[in-house]
């Protein structure tokens, strides 16, 4: 038996263009810098600034291995220049993470994370604090699991995460709350070539939005990364449960392909979706629709760097016909972040 084994790495330095998508400040674009693999030791150090919808400078860093690979860090900053059209205000911020984890077994992590979020508004009653801008300092743990077969369009595996976090007055800044998050994912093979992949994301906060909680932080459902098919900021609340089920098939590829040193893995996916879920504070009022759904169907662009570009067509909200959504990244991924 022989066995042949062919591995190309792509250059160490890539400029590029950096491209995001939101519903609320639809396309930026801009100049991209990625430096991969730094030292041989898949250390990843990236940068960009994006004009358009948003202006956005960010800078990040990852270490996989630091410490003969059991302590992985990353960390990363963001200042922005955005619309927040969802509490209808300009949003200028500035915001740092790190995070520091600890491998348990072979798919086992714990973890220790810290935020940082300044951000000013230009329209009074946005924040906590009468000039216009709160500084809000969090600090939680996280324990996870991971046992998916890739990290970029996996077939097989669970991912899921608990994480308890304490925000504001503790560390000197505004607001007091808590946050739990319970983020549940399941990629399960159904032939070959075709997944069926499950997500699910719960969201639990103590304190009063406008007294212990910012305006700015709650939850807005509704859109290309929470319940597609429905209007963005259908439902509001400080809480959040968001559920899908997305049926996949690769019908192209992933093939490899090489030009000038750049290699890369392109593919292309049929996929088939539902969404359900809502917004709702304290005492189980929702603002705005309640529980919501929506359906439909999408092409997925397997491509390397961004992962997945997303472009869906959704049913759902009565009376608006279908819905067109374009996302970049895993939905999974994308609920989870405070832009979305």
């Amino acid at each position: 038996v022989i066995l042949e084994v062919r591995l190309r790495e792509t250059q160490p330095v890539l400029p590029a263009l950096s491209i995001d998508v939101k519903d609320d400040e639809g396309l930026s674009i801009g100049p991209a810098f990625q430096f991969i693999n730094l030292r041989g030791r898949g250390m990843k150090l990236s940068t960009a600034a994006r004009f358009g919808g948003t202006t956005t400078a960010k800078f990040g860093f990852e270490n996989p291995w630091y410490s003969g690979n059991r302590y992985p860090f990353e960390f990363d900053f963001h200042q922005r220049d955005r619309p927040n059209k969802v509490d209808a205000f300009q949003e200028i911020s500035s915001e740092v993470g790190f995070r520091l984890g600890r491998h348990l077994g072979e798919a086992g992590r714990a973890g220790l994370m810290f935020r940082f979020l300044s951000l000013g508004s230009d329209t009074p009653g946005i924040t906590l604090s009468p000039d216009n801008r709160d500084n809000v300092p969090t600090l939680g743990l996280c324990l996870g699991y991971d046992s998916r077969d890739l990290w970029s369009n996996p077939r097989r595996g669970w991912r899921g995460e608990v994480e308890l976090a304490r925000n504001g007055r503790f560390l000197g800044g505004d607001g007091n709350w808590w946050t739990f998050n319970l983020d549940v994912r399941r990629y399960q093979p159904l032939a070959s070539r075709h997944v069926l992949a499950l997500f699910s994301l719960n969201t639990l906060q103590t304190g009063e939005v406008g007294r212990e909680i910012p305006v700015h932080l709650d939850f807005a459902v509704g859109g290309t990364n929470s319940i597609r098919g429905w209007e963005r900021a259908s439902g509001q609340g400080k809480n959040q449960f968001i559920s899908t089920m997305e049926y996949r098939w690769t019908f192209w590829g992933p093939r490899s392909w090489s030009i000038r040193g750049f290699n890369a893995d392109l593919g292309l996916q049929l996929a088939l979706f539902g969404d359900a879920g809502m917004a709702w504070d304290g005492r189980g009022n929702s603002s705005g629709e309640g529980f919501i759904g929506g359906y439909g169907f999408g092409l997925r662009l397997l491509i390397p760097f961004v992962d997945v570009v997303r472009i869906d067509f959704a049913f759902g909200q009565a009376g608006t016909g279908i819905h067109r959504h374009i996302g970049l990244g895993e939905k999974a991924e994308e609920q989870r972040k405070r832009i979305r």
